[in-house]
């Protein structure tokens, strides 16, 4: 576990792609409560697939620039959601804390999936700056 919260490629490699079917689940679930828990679902649904996605980042070069460019959408993806939460505080949209703990979580969740693509794609990039 400590692995996965590290960012270790190996780890989330093994372990993560299984989160698939949980994922999805829980994103049903949230669209009966409202949808509260979506986010986190969708980023973990997102983060499975991303390492399913990245299993052979040490036998095919090139990968580290498919992780660069995930970890580029998802950081514009969360720049954009933040953003538009800022805009609805300046607005006066009453704090609502179910979605403020389902962001909190997502959130924690987009710090590990970038950590993850930031290390497979240094290691990558080195198996490909090695390899030629």
């Amino acid at each position: 576990m400590l692995a996965i919260l590290q960012g270790d490629p190996e780890a989330i490699t093994r372990r993560l792609p299984l989160m698939m079917i949980p994922a999805i689940i829980a994103c049903f679930v949230s669209g009966n409560l409202g949808g509260i828990g979506i986010l986190t679902g969708a980023h973990l649904f997102g983060f499975a697939v991303l390492a399913a996605s990245m299993t052979e980042y040490k036998t095919d070069k090139g990968l580290w620039m498919l992780a660069l460019l995930y970890a580029a959408i998802w950081t514009g993806l969360i720049g954009m959601w933040m953003y538009g939460q800022f805009l609805d505080l300046l607005r006066g949209i009453p704090f609502q804390p179910g979605i403020a703990i389902d962001a909190f979580l997502a959130m924690f969740l987009m710090r590990l999936m970038v950590r993850f693509l930031w290390k497979t794609a240094k290691l990558n990039y080195s198996l490909s700056i090695d390899g030629d």
